[in-house]
């Protein structure tokens, strides 16, 4: 194998290395309430285990994304004061804390909800994200209220680095633009991959019915069926 040939799979290898992937369901609440150790430049575990770890490492070496994920969290919860990443448990440990008012709690407090949230937050705002993340099902689990907010740090975000979503939630896909949506639909025992957006006929039913249209078509199926 020649030099050329060589480095293009190294470079393949180390691009394909650097995908990140995640699910609503993969997540460890019980993992991600503990203490856990400092790490230089973490990277959230599948599991976010160590969300902790990557949240002190922001708001160390990167304040201005902290303080984004901060701003993010009085939007969705009008009683949240403050975050912070402290001291806790054995030696080198650490825990983030959240407060409310007066009252300072640990993540091992809060509901698993803001937990999802503050997972997906933190993917959206580090710096060198990988050139991939791919999250199943990341609305699963929090209010349908902060979707909005959601959608549009995803969107945010989409300009450093790749995104792709998988959802079932109809309000969810409403949030995104037309030509952002893609179908997966299984056809004769194969899958196929499709965009709305090529459809006419989906063109013409938006253009009668409006943008809520593709909420009720994504709700009775009829999406998957369209040509």
């Amino acid at each position: 194998m020649n030099s050329a040939k060589t480095e293009t799979l190294y470079r393949l290898r180390e691009t394909i290395s650097n995908w990140a992937f995640y699910s609503t369901y993969g997540l460890q609440s019980d993992k991600i309430r503990r203490s856990v150790l400092i790490e230089q430049t973490p990277k959230l575990n599948e599991d976010a285990g160590n969300l902790s770890a990557v949240l002190f490492f922001l708001m160390t070496e990167h304040r201005r994304a902290f303080d984004e994920i901060q701003d993010l969290l009085r939007q969705i919860v009008p009683a949240f004061t403050g975050l912070t990443v402290k001291a806790r448990g054995g030696p080198g440990e650490i825990m983030a804390f959240w407060r409310e008012g007066d009252q300072e709690l640990t993540l091992a407090d809060v509901s698993d909800g803001i937990l999802r949230l503050l997972c997906w937050m933190v993917l959206c705002v580090m710096p060198n994200p990988p050139s991939l993340i791919c999250i199943d099902e990341p609305d699963q689990g929090v209010h349908p209220r902060t979707l909005p907010i959601l959608a549009g740090l995803f969107r945010r975000a989409s300009q450093r680095t790749q995104i792709l979503l998988a959802t079932h939630n109809s309000y969810f896909l409403t949030q995104f633009d037309f030509g952002e949506i893609a179908v997966m639909r299984k056809k004769d025992r194969n899958i196929e991959f499709l965009k709305p957006a090529h459809s006419q006929v989906l063109i013409d039913m938006l253009a009668d019915f409006g943008s809520q249209e593709l909420e009720h078509l994504h709700r009775s199926d009829e999406l998957e069926l369209l040509p």
